[in-house]
């Protein structure tokens, strides 16, 4: 579910930001992960987590450090709008709430993020005979957590 080249159709704005932050989490190949981040991040992309200002490179360090540290095992997306530039919807701005759910993999304890994003999508040239694809230029990003998850089993789930 990559981005359209000629005539192949385009996924909603919406649904490219979930399935791209999804995909570069959770997909098991750090090679492939980084593949889909050069690939949909524009060489000269910002993207700023707080208040720290990442280009591409940072970004990807950034990602990988966390996929070293934890597996992602829950991704709750909430309180999403997005807007097309153009009548094709292939670019836009997107703004999405995330609950990210983890396990560090070095004591295998449970983590839980809540991020907010808004991502800025625009259609830009491959370089391949006139072709375009969509790519994201800006990303602003807050980060709470990770922050451990405490379990206490429900009476009715012990019964």
């Amino acid at each position: 579910m990559d981005n359209a080249f000629g005539n192949e159709p385009l996924i909603p704005l919406l649904d490219y930001v979930q399935w791209l932050e999804r995909a570069i989490h959770e997909i098991p190949s750090h090679d492939e992960s980084e593949s889909l981040i050069k690939n949909n991040f524009s060489s000269d992309a910002r993207l700023q987590i707080d208040k720290q200002t990442l280009d591409r490179g940072g970004f990807l360090k950034f990602t990988l450090d966390y996929r070293e540290k934890f597996t992602f095992l829950d991704y709750e997306f909430y309180q999403a709008a997005s807007t097309a530039n153009d009548y094709k919807g292939q670019s836009g701005t997107v703004g999405v709430g995330i609950k990210v759910r983890g396990q560090r993999k070095e004591d295998g304890k449970l983590f839980e993020a809540i991020l907010h994003g808004i991502y800025q999508i625009e259609w830009l040239p491959t370089g391949r005979s006139g072709a375009h694809r969509r790519q994201i230029t800006k990303v602003t990003r807050v980060l709470q957590g990770p922050y451990p998850v405490s379990f206490t089993p429900s009476r009715s789930s012990v019964l």
